[in-house]
């Protein structure tokens, strides 16, 4: 979060990996609510992409975040073979 806060104060661009859990409150219970509402308002409205490690996760996140789905790519293992 923290380097994506300064991408936006700076006007940069940046990629957000995100690792899961994609569901808001499990994210809520794990690192609290704050870490939670500026996941939701501030870093992954401004990421000019998010990567993900399944397509489940992609679908996930875009159900619980305001994210643009053109924005959200899964990254399989699978294709990396």
């Amino acid at each position: 979060i923290h380097a994506a806060l300064v991408a936006g104060i700076t006007r940069r661009p940046f990629v957000v990996t995100f690792h899961g859990p994609p569901r808001a409150a499990d994210l809520a219970a794990h690192f609290g609510v704050f870490y939670v509402e500026v996941l939701r308002r501030r870093v992954l409205p401004a990421a000019a992409a998010v990567t993900v490690v399944s397509e489940w996760a992609r679908d996930v996140l875009i159900e619980n975040f305001p994210v643009d789905p053109e924005r959200v790519h899964a990254v399989s293992y699978t294709h990396l073979t």
